[in-house]
Parts: C-alpha cells; sequence; structure tokens
C-alpha cells in the first residue's frame, strides 16, 4: 500500500482524503490535530472532523477521540455530547459487551430517548 506523509507520521490515503477535507474547510490546527492519529480508521477521522463541525469543543472530542472506540462508538459520542449528554449518560449505549450488528438501531433509539429525556428535564426546570 502506498502511504502519505503528513506532519512525520504515515496515512493511508484515505485517512490523508479526511486530513485534505478538514484542510479544505479551513478547521484550525488546534483542532486537526485531534485528526492526527494514524491508529485511528478514516471513518473515526471523519467522526472527529463531524464532530469538530458540529461545534464540539476539544475537551469533548478528546473524550472519544481514541483509537479504542470503534467508528459507531464514536458516533453515538459525537451525536450525545452535541445533545447535551455526558460520557457517563453514554456509557451504557457504547458499551461492546453485546454489539451486534442487529442491534445498532436499538442504540440509535436509546440515543434519541436520552436526548428528548435531556431535553424534557431541561424544560422542566426551566431552561
Amino acid at each position: 500500500m502506498n502511504y502519505i506523509m503528513y506532519h512525520g507520521k504515515r496515512y493511508t490515503p484515505a485517512q490523508y482524503a479526511v486530513i485534505e477535507k478538514a484542510l479544505e474547510q479551513q478547521i484550525p490546527a488546534e483542532k486537526i490535530e485531534l485528526l492526527l492519529c494514524p491508529e485511528l480508521t478514516s471513518d473515526r477521522m471523519n467522526e472527529i472532523r463531524f464532530a469538530i463541525k458540529d461545534g464540539l469543543t476539544i475537551e469533548q472530542i478528546r473524550q472519544f477521540a481514541d483509537p479504542k472506540y470503534e467508528q459507531w462508538q464514536m458516533d453515538i459520542c459525537r451525536i450525545g455530547l452535541r445533545n447535551g449528554l455526558t460520557m457517563d449518560e453514554l456509557e451504557g449505549i457504547i458499551n461492546t459487551e453485546d454489539y451486534s450488528l442487529d442491534n445498532w438501531g436499538q442504540r440509535r433509539r436509546r440515543l434519541q430517548e436520552l436526548i428528548a429525556q435531556k431535553n424534557n428535564n431541561s424544560k422542566a426546570c426551566g431552561s
């Protein structure tokens, strides 16, 4: 496989394409740094790029910008954090003990339920 060197690290063409997209979108350098982890797949790097575009803070993104998380976990974290949930609240959804493609929809429904519950609690408190 051909690799592309960027900032002293080797990336696959798919990974480098994500970096190029981030540069085209004029994402600030300190946020692009979050993408620069060759251990992440291009899909995982894209989840970080989406989180940046969604307006998540560097601190929020660092919570899930880790090769230990699969792309589907990062997606749930990104959406949950964007909607005011914490990583502790998301833990039950992103656990891998019983993950299968068959229950992906169940996890997404649970995420939507948590978001709705959070929104209802905020309204009830007058926020």
